[in-house]
């Protein structure tokens, strides 16, 4: 039913997933802090801090989200030619026992 979802197209679609969320975790922060920031009147952090934290996580999560894709893009080729070899050998393993088969009946 799933057979289109590879290993490496999951993991790509995991790193997406993270990199969505730790991105909507940072532009909520740096929303939060400059909304409710002074309306609360305890500062959370230093003034200045919690913008520059959210673009740090926003820019380390697209940094790991495109290493993820280039690599799960490099590797799908890769194993499609692997499984592509290993579907020859199966098949000429078979001929070759279909042969011992029919000479072994002719003996």
């Amino acid at each position: 039913m799933f057979r289109w979802i590879t290993n490496s197209r999951l993991r790509t679609a995991l790193a997406i997933l993270f990199f969505c969320f730790l991105f909507a975790l940072s532009i909520a922060l740096i929303f939060s802090e400059s909304v409710f920031g002074s309306s609360l009147g305890v500062a959370l952090s230093p003034p200045g801090l919690t913008p520059i934290v959210g673009l740090l996580t926003a820019v380390a999560s697209l940094v790991g989200t495109i290493s993820t894709v280039l690599l799960a893009w490099r590797a799908d080729p890769r194993t499609a030619k692997e499984s592509d070899l290993k579907l020859i050998q199966l098949q000429q393993q078979i001929v070759e026992l279909q042969l011992k088969l029919k000479s072994g009946d002719g003996g």
